[in-house]
């Protein structure tokens, strides 16, 4: 995680584990016991047994970051389907997403998101269409535009994506688990490529 949600995504983890031992209490007491004294701070009861459950408060709920996250799961879709359009797997990064919308300003929080879901190095959210040669989807609310070209640099890491996909699938074939190290051995017309990426 790393980063200025850090603690934020800590306490949403650690939020959800409680409850599923609150809930899982009456069915599997002793294992829940067991994980809860693991994970219990000083603050909290001695058991799982004798904590309470927390009432809904209203003003946990963030409705606007509910209905922009709707509104994204949407755009994804798209942006998805324009990809398998476009021939563009999804391992393979692309350059730029561009949301045209009314206010400019409807992907503030989700653009993260998107940006990881759909695999692009960056999201854009615009108010005009953006000059150039893009890859458009025309929703109700909202214009998609990707751009689907890529340079020697984004070339270069599709080919180390499905280098990596192969290797891996050969460790698979040979019943290789994750600590156990081999020697490796690459057949190139490209050994500048080789050695690019020989320590990647």
């Amino acid at each position: 995680i790393g980063s200025k949600t850090q603690k934020g995504v800590e306490q949403a983890i650690g939020n959800c584990l409680f409850t599923i031992l609150q809930l899982l209490a009456p069915l599997t007491p002793h294992l829940a016991e067991h994980f809860y004294q693991r994970f219990r701070s000083v603050k909290l009861p001695e058991s799982i047994h004798l904590t309470e459950f927390s009432e809904w408060k209203e003003s946990n709920s963030n409705k606007k970051l509910e209905m922009e996250f709707e509104k994204a799961r949407e755009v994804l879709q798209h942006v998805l389907a324009l990809r398998e359009e476009q021939k563009k797997k999804l391992r393979w990064p692309l350059m730029e997403l561009v949301i045209v919308s009314k206010s400019g300003k409807e992907f503030s929080q989700t653009a993260p998101f998107l940006q990881a879901m759909a695999n692009v190095k960056k999201v854009t959210e615009k108010t005009a269409e953006p000059k150039g040669d893009w890859k458009e989807k025309t929703l109700q609310e909202y214009r998609l535009f990707l751009d689907v070209s890529a340079d020697q640099t984004l070339q270069d890491e599709w080919e180390l994506t499905e280098l990596r996909r192969r290797i891996q699938e050969l460790r698979k074939q040979e019943k290789l688990l994750p600590h156990q190290t081999v020697e490796l051995e690459l057949a190139s017309d490209d050994p500048a490529f080789i050695s690019k990426f020989k320590k990647e």
